[in-house]
């Protein structure tokens, strides 16, 4: 689960920064700084799990709810992200809504001098089809239905502020009982 977690994380940062418009040499420094936070939190995670399974291997009482409960920030000299399973902080819900009923797979804030960023992963047992009409109602600028997937388009009227929205049957094998897997990225500027 941390694996693919951890995976999704850098997945979702690197498309977040590639949708915001960032020049590429400041994208790929950004990378670089998340992708170099993560593997030193992925590590103190692993040391800190290994001494905990060391002093009591038959502490039954945290399971993953109680995972579900953390926060975990990354900073670096020029970005913050903050990831959990909650919905971030001053999220645009006015801007780009979240189809319900859904539950929060993945949620991201990024927050540089330039741009606040949310990305969240979405899981619902609805049909990919209700999802997409539900986001078609708000008229996206643009739309790229492949059948099996589409990605909407949504841009404020300030030419700055967007959101993406992509929208596929859910792949995950453990996941089954959830249909439908969405992903939504808005960027917006500062």
């Amino acid at each position: 689960m941390r694996k693919r977690s951890m995976g999704l994380l850098v997945l979702l940062t690197c498309f977040l920064l590639v949708m915001t418009g960032c020049s590429e040499d400041k994208a790929e420094d950004m990378i670089k700084d998340t992708i170099g936070a993560l593997m030193d939190a992925e590590n103190e995670a692993i040391e800190k799990d290994t001494q905990e399974s060391q002093m009591d291997y038959d502490d039954d009482s945290q399971d993953n709810e109680a995972l579900l409960e953390e926060e975990l920030n990354l900073s670096t000299d020029e970005v913050s992200h903050a990831v959990s399973a909650k919905m971030p902080e001053g999220y645009p819900y006015d801007f780009c809504p979240l189809y319900e009923p859904s539950e929060i797979e993945i949620a991201i804030r990024s927050e540089d001098d330039v741009f606040i960023g949310y990305t969240v992963g979405l899981l619902t047992k609805d049909s990919v089809d209700q999802v997409k009409n539900f986001y078609m109602g708000y008229s996206p600028q643009n739309t790229n239905d492949m059948g099996m997937m589409a990605v909407y388009v949504f841009e404020a009227e300030n030419g700055v502020d967007y959101a993406t929205v992509s929208v596929m049957e859910n792949p995950d094998e453990g996941e089954k009982e959830f249909e439908t897997s969405f992903t939504i990225s808005v960027g917006l500027g500062k």
